[in-house]
């Protein structure tokens, strides 16, 4: 992450975008001196990010959203951040998502998703897969419990996905994107 920082100067806005319960990466933005917003959809998980973010002493302000809809979130920012969450959109949305994320992107700034890569899985992938879903089934019949969405991509249709949306592709590393808004939505 620090090779990304090198383009954002101190004080610059990131919205971490599903800051999830830990809030690990928004802490550390704050840390190195960014004004930083957490967003997640899950008010549990921003109960939980406010926990860690108070034991940390940085100032973060959380929002309850919906990335694809983005109702709640004011203004632009320098970065968007967005990793461990991209997988959770339903592919159905995912271009919405990333044209919200265009919106909530300042002109030639940034955004920094982890997009999980779709590629053959191995062996033991697919034996772990069966008892995933056996596991789930069993744990269904004895209590509330819901299936997580997983959506991957092909490195062609993460190309096209940042392409219709305004984004310029500057780095990869594994799923991880690093790209740069070129072209304002209306």
């Amino acid at each position: 992450m620090r090779e990304f920082l090198t383009y954002l100067d101190k004080g610059d806005d990131v919205i971490d975008c599903g800051i999830g319960p830990l809030a690990d990466y928004s802490i550390e933005f704050a840390k190195l001196g960014y004004s930083v917003t957490g967003v997640d959809i899950s008010e549990t998980t921003l109960n939980y990010a406010k926990k860690q973010i108070d034991l940390s002493g940085q100032k973060i302000k959380l929002i309850q959203d919906d990335f694809s809809e983005f109702k709640n979130v004011k203004g632009k920012y320098d970065m968007v951040f967005c990793t461990g969450t991209f997988g959770h959109i339903p592919s159905y949305l995912s271009l919405e998502v990333m044209k919200r994320f265009n919106k909530k992107t300042k002109m030639n700034r940034y955004a920094l998703i982890q997009f999980w890569i779709d590629k053959e899985p191995s062996v033991s992938q697919i034996i772990y897969g069966i008892f995933y879903d056996i596991g789930f089934k069993i744990k269904r019949v004895f209590g509330d419990v819901f299936p997580v969405n997983c959506s991957t991509y092909t490195y062609s249709e993460i190309e096209d996905l940042c392409g219709r949306s305004g984004f310029k592709i500057i780095k990869t590393a594994g799923g991880y994107h690093f790209l740069q808004k070129i072209i304002e939505l209306n």
